[in-house]
């Protein structure tokens, strides 16, 4: 996750499970990054898709396609960009 440090993941970072829903979104006025994919949680911004990995991600909410993203590991890392890691579905069809 990108931005770890300078929203608030490292606040909530004791509330975080493996696991929880986490809520993508695009911000299309991102000044640094024309693809820039917001991850919340709670209302609360914690961070952002990695922009060398939020293209396909990216181009899917550009389509209106839901996407679920889900904690898949929370690491005690000195590096903020290796500390939570998500898996992204597209929401199945029914």
């Amino acid at each position: 996750m990108a931005g770890f440090d300078h929203h608030a993941a490292a606040r909530l970072w004791p509330y975080l499970r493996t696991g929880q829903a986490l809520i993508l979104s695009r911000e299309l006025s991102n000044p640094v990054d024309p693809r820039a994919v917001r991850i919340t949680w709670l209302g609360e911004q914690l961070g952002y898709l990695p922009r060398a990995d939020n293209t396909l991600a990216a181009g899917l909410l550009d389509r209106r396609i839901p996407l679920i993203a889900r904690i898949h590991t929370l690491r005690l890392s000195q590096d903020p960009w290796e500390r939570i890691e998500l898996d992204v579905y597209a929401e199945p069809k029914t």
